[in-house]
């Protein structure tokens, strides 16, 4: 590993307090491989998205052949809560994790309201 890295990784473990050197060989590799897994990072989240998309237009199905409606309040807080839990407990900031999830559980009742008026105009 070049010193560059090592310093960042030195310091994103606690073992170092001073600032990276960024006139050390390595910097532009580091950012390079850092970018990438960003990178690789927001793929899989749209891959995981898509997953939970299908699953929401499935709920949407269920629900239409119930006579429910798509929103369940105590369900969408209950989801909430244990995202901000679950989301501390790996040390992500709870209140970011319940935003971004959130935001996910809005972009799936727009989904399932959609798909459901799509179903019932058939």
């Amino acid at each position: 590993m070049d010193e560059f890295s090592q310093q960042v990784e030195d310091v994103f473990a606690g073992k170092r307090r001073e600032k990276p050197d960024a006139s050390k060989e390595g910097f532009d590799a580091k950012m390079a491989e850092l970018r990438t897994e960003i990178d690789y990072c927001n793929k899989t989240t749209l891959e995981l998205l898509k997953r939970r998309t299908d699953a929401s237009r499935k709920v949407a199905i269920c629900k239409w052949s119930a006579g429910v409606p798509n929103f369940a309040a105590g369900r969408e807080e209950a989801i909430l809560e244990k995202a901000r839990e679950y989301g501390e407990s790996i040390g992500v900031n709870g209140d970011d994790a319940r935003e971004v999830i959130g935001d996910m559980l809005k972009s799936a009742r727009r989904e399932q309201d959609a798909y459901r008026e799509k179903l019932e105009s058939q």
